[in-house]
């Protein structure tokens, strides 16, 4: 999975921030979202460090075809109640815990493909006009309900310009353009910690009987949710979107 990260969760400050973007990245880009005082940084799986935004994201952004990464089903059991079921590939490694499951529009001519995983904290979706993240040999199931005009309920679809999209969720995290190759990647990476629900908490508890309450609250109190949106442009269009939300203590 692209977006595998290490928690670092330091805060800075303002000062110690713009220095480390432009350690990281030689200088401030331009068309980017500012460093805040409360931003902070994480790791991907090759170690390169990246900024998240303190904050979240609409909830609209992570529901796509009837699916909600957010919700309490892995979207690939739920994709299999809205979309039908398929078996579903290991993309990562053994240790990973990965899955993913592929579904393709049925209609002549059109190559859209949306895919849904789940890895060992993650959920996420990738939405794709090509083959995506698929692999020789993977299946990919066809569906009346993908088609080129899928959206996310935020309204997000291929084809948008990357201006179209920087107007739906404000100035990305972090970009890259490759001129050779005509691409743009825009990112938004945000991370905060949030408040467990009573109902969950409850849930939590009821699992646990063998702790307190009062362990219960300050082991599983508060949570961090981190949520990542990657668009790639090809030739000015809107090619591939993955989305990705972790929650976790």
């Amino acid at each position: 999975m692209w977006q595998s990260r290490i928690r670092l969760r330091l805060l800075l400050t303002a000062l110690p921030l713009c220095l480390a973007v432009n350690r990281f990245s030689g200088q401030q880009q331009p068309g980017i979202a500012p460093p805040g005082k409360t931003d902070t940084y994480a790791e991907d799986e090759k170690g390169r460090k990246f900024r998240e935004q303190h904050g979240e994201l609409p909830a609209a952004n992570f529901r796509i075809a009837g699916v909600d990464l957010m919700g309490r089903e892995d979207p690939p059991a739920q994709a299999a109640r809205r979309l039908g079921k398929i078996e579903s590939a290991a993309p990562g490694d053994a240790g990973d815990y990965d899955e993913l499951v592929c579904y393709r529009s049925s209609n002549p001519g059109e190559n859209t493909r949306l895919f849904f995983g789940r890895g060992e904290m993650d959920f996420y979706f990738t939405l794709a006009a090509g083959a995506g993240p698929l692999k020789k040999g993977e299946f990919c199931r066809r569906s009346p309900s993908i088609t080129r005009g899928i959206a996310t309920q935020a309204g997000i679809h291929l084809g948008m310009s990357s201006q179209d999209i920087i107007s739906a969720l404000g100035l990305p995290t972090r970009r890259s353009r490759s001129t050779k190759a005509a691409t743009e990647k825009l990112f938004w990476d945000f991370e905060m910690e949030k408040k467990t629900s009573a109902k969950d908490l409850a849930q939590i508890l009821k699992s646990h009987p063998e702790q307190s309450e009062a362990e219960i609250r300050e082991d599983y109190g508060t949570y961090w949710q981190s949520e990542s949106i990657r668009a790639v442009f090809t030739n000015g269009q809107l090619t591939e979107l993955t989305v990705d939300w972790v929650a976790a203590t």
